[in-house]
């Protein structure tokens, strides 16, 4: 029996560099300068916040659905996670994106790049009519 452990120590760690070359990203000098200047004005902004961006697959829902997210919360309506996803199933049929599945980590990770948290309102307030508000007050 021959033992060459030797070659497998050098192929596995090429294997683990290689890995490590595919996740880790160099940035240049103007953009350290840029991201921390960034950082230092907008502490939280994405930016400035994000240290890995991944764009979205889908950039047609999800910027139909940031701007009807963004429309409810101006409305001062109750926005939940739920109402999220249903809310990017219809746009996904809109515009014939079979393959698009409004899924938990979907829901996470939109809500994590676009910094939406539930909004729900109390009591009454949500019950009151909207066009009607400024005719009481």
């Amino acid at each position: 029996a021959v033992m060459d452990t030797g070659t497998n120590k050098r192929q596995n760690n090429n294997s683990n560099s290689e890995a490590q070359k595919k996740r880790s990203v160099t940035l240049t000098n103007k953009q350290r300068y840029d991201l921390c200047f960034q950082k230092k004005n907008e502490p939280n902004s994405k930016e400035a916040t994000n240290k890995r961006s991944k764009k979205p697959v889908f950039v047609d829902i999800e910027s139909a659905v940031a701007l009807w997210v963004e429309h409810v919360i101006g409305n001062k309506q109750t926005l939940t996670g739920y109402l999220i996803q249903n809310k990017a199933k219809e746009f996904a049929t809109l515009l014939n994106e079979d393959k698009f599945n409004a899924s938990n980590s979907w829901l996470h990770n939109f809500k994590k790049r676009h910094n939406i948290r539930e909004y729900k309102r109390q009591g009454e307030a949500d019950s009151a009519p909207l066009e009607e508000l400024p005719e009481f007050r």
